[in-house]
């Protein structure tokens, strides 16, 4: 077995080395059968310990700033599996985020030409661009290691427009941008006040990695019903690991409504709920964001069940990465006094 030095400058050779067009015009995963890749991944796989995994993963993160766009990617990707396997994401998560906007910009020059020229015609007129295309996959693979299991780098690139632009634009031409970009639009840090009028309890909850508001509402209920805060018909478990992502999407399950979910302006001067208001319901279909404020500040007011059994499926609510954990969190009970001052100031509250 190579020892770890070998291993290492084997991968930095791989890795500085330009691609040629025999590389770039081959099948992309061609590349980890060389013995710069090849030979890292063999030897990280005899690893046992994590603090190892961190010390491989730091000595070989900086050759995702190589200049080729496509020797990058691989590096990325193998640092994305160090990442799958224990390693700390740390490090290469902020080189990532860092090399990402300029890489998916190259992307981009390439993509709306990709399935009318010939490669052979793409690489000689824009040799950067088609290098970063054709690592696109491989690059978004080794993004999605750590935007899946960090909520801080998410909200990072969410916060980079030029990152957010290039991925929306690839979206459409690449199943990996599709779903990095998909990942970005989940909610994660909003927080909400989950407002039971006619129990006379209220929550402050913390969301991460949300989708849509049926999600969410699959959530709030294993956590408020499941965890014993609120009474309602019990949650099926399995339900419930499915949408935070604890067990794999598998097959088609579905949920159903314990509540009937209302605005802050679902509650009325005279105290009763606005059943029939329709603009005062939250649409499952909508996402939390979109929940309206009240005075800075999203409520999601509980009431009992409209209209029958109203049911969704998991396709609103599973995770789309076995690596992402979603939650609608309890971080706190809101206290008796603080529960009667939001219903009596949403009573009187201007509509």
């Amino acid at each position: 077995m190579s020892d770890l030095a070998t291993v290492l400058n084997a991968a930095f050779a791989y890795a500085q080395e330009p691609s040629d067009s025999d590389t770039l015009l081959g099948p992309p995963s061609d590349a980890f059968g060389h013995p710069g890749p090849q030979g890292l991944l063999e030897f990280a796989k005899t690893i046992e310990t994590e603090e190892e995994l961190n010390d491989v993963l730091h000595r070989i993160v900086s050759t995702i700033g190589v200049p080729d766009g496509f020797k990058a990617s691989v590096m990325a990707l193998l640092c994305g599996t160090l990442v799958d396997w224990g390693a700390d994401s740390t490090e290469f998560g902020n080189l990532l985020l860092a090399r990402l906007p300029g890489f998916l910009v190259l992307a981009e020059s390439v993509a709306e030409h990709a399935e009318t020229v010939a490669s052979e015609e793409l690489l000689a007129a824009n040799p950067e661009g088609f290098s970063a295309w054709q690592g696109l996959s491989l690059m978004l693979l080794g993004t999605m290691s750590v935007l899946m299991r960090r909520v801080d780098f998410r909200q990072a690139a969410r916060t980079n427009p030029e990152l957010v632009l290039s991925l929306v634009a690839l979206r459409d031409r690449n199943k990996e941008a599709e779903f990095v970009a998909t990942t970005l639009g989940y909610t994660d840090g909003l927080e909400l006040i989950v407002l039971h009028p006619h129990e006379g309890r209220a929550f402050l909850v913390e969301l991460e990695a949300v989708n849509t508001n049926f999600h969410l509402f699959t959530l709030l209920q294993g956590e408020l019903i499941g965890g014993g805060l609120l009474q309602g018909e019990a949650v099926d478990p399995a339900v419930i690991a499915v949408a935070r992502g604890e067990i794999p999407h598998e097959a088609l399950v579905n949920d159903q409504a314990r509540f009937h979910f209302y605005n802050w302006m679902g509650l009325q001067p005279d105290g009763t709920l606005a059943e029939n208001d329709m603009a005062t319901w939250v649409w499952g279909e909508a996402h939390p964001e979109e929940i309206p404020e009240f005075e800075g500040i999203r409520l999601l007011i509980l009431g009992p069940p409209l209209m029958g059994v109203k049911p969704w499926d998991s396709n609103f609510f599973a995770n789309i990465h076995d690596a992402l954990r979603s939650a609608a969190r309890v971080v706190q009970v809101l206290p008796d006094d603080q529960v009667a001052g939001w219903i009596e100031v949403l009573m009187r509250a201007p509509r």
